[in-house]
């Protein structure tokens, strides 16, 4: 039981269980209802969406499985108490199991994209797989780069779940013609949504793990610049992100959308709250805090998908 609950902490099975319920709750709450609102029905079957869900969360499993291996020295240091590997199992096991998780997640992924007739969609597949491998064997360690892999991959979780709707709808031929622009504007708004959100918080995760960070010659925002530049950065990307929530509440408002206006401006009130404590982080704990801050408001995001539904249907 304790190697069971050892290796659910490994592959964050509650980072998979968001992943699953964001793609879910896309599908559900926002694709369908905007499908039949045309008169058709979503291109890709119940089976082939779990398969599809299935193996995007094997492969981030695999990911956080290899990032954990290859940061064990610095997460020794910065979070002595959640480190799994060494401490509850054989630090050459992480390494397995991303190998075992990887193949099982590209097989299922595979059988996915060949039961809804989309073979394109392999080079999407090739570029997530990619990209875990290489944020944890490289991208991690150099300036930027890692916090953008990370970010973009939140985002494509996002984006991935209409791409995969869109190419099998091109391939049968059924496409909600008066609603394709609707949808790829609330696609592109969350994906951005996720990507600000998940970057903003990567740079406040390197903030509180300078320690470790250092100690392993990383060439975080936090170590090359200093941590009063860092804080700049992190204002410019919240100001950017509060502009965006803007010119998403007129947006809802043009259309009529009064659920997602009174989310913008709660998201908004949750964000402002954010920066007023951004304002006063000094120590590593407020750093930690800032990061389940953010992690909350992207749960908040997922959540919100479901006034869609009630949009449209209203």
């Amino acid at each position: 039981m304790k190697t069971t609950t050892a290796y659910l902490k490994l592959f964050r099975i509650q980072n998979l269980l968001m992943i699953a319920l964001l793609m879910y709750f896309l599908r559900y709450f926002l694709l369908r209802p905007v499908y039949e609102y045309d008169f058709i029905t979503l291109q890709i079957d119940g089976f082939s969406f779990f398969l599809f869900v299935l193996g995007y969360v094997l492969l981030a499993a695999g990911g956080y499985a290899i990032n954990d291996y290859y940061d064990i020295g610095m997460d020794e240091i910065n979070r002595p108490e959640k480190t799994i590997l060494r401490k509850e199992i054989p630090l050459s096991n992480g390494q397995y199991a991303y190998f075992i998780m990887t193949f099982l997640g590209v097989a299922i992924s595979l059988w996915a994209i060949f039961r809804i007739g989309a073979p394109k969609l392999i080079f999407v597949l090739a570029i997530v797989t990619l990209l875990y491998w290489f944020y944890s064997t490289k991208y991690k360690r150099e300036l930027i780069v890692g916090n953008v892999a990370v970010a973009f991959l939140a985002a494509l979780s996002i984006g991935i779940v209409w791409l995969y709707e869109f190419f099998a709808s091109i391939y049968n031929g059924i496409i909600p013609l008066h609603n394709l622009g609707y949808i790829t504007n609330i696609v592109l708004a969350y994906s951005a949504f996720a990507f600000l959100l998940t970057l903003i918080r990567e740079i406040i995760k390197d903030m509180a793990d300078v320690e470790g960070d250092n100690e392993f010659k990383c060439r975080t925002l936090p170590i090359v610049l200093g941590n009063k530049k860092t804080m700049i950065i992190l204002y410019i990307l919240l100001t950017i992100m509060l502009v965006g929530i803007g010119a998403s509440a007129w947006y809802f408002y043009t259309i009529s959308h009064i659920y997602m206006l009174s989310f913008a401006a709660l998201l908004t009130v949750m964000m402002i709250y954010f920066t007023s404590k951004l304002t006063k982080a000094l120590e590593r704990k407020d750093f930690i805090f800032l990061s389940d801050l953010l992690k909350i408001i992207f749960l908040a995001g997922i959540i919100s998908i479901q006034l869609f539904s009630i949009e449209i249907r209203f």
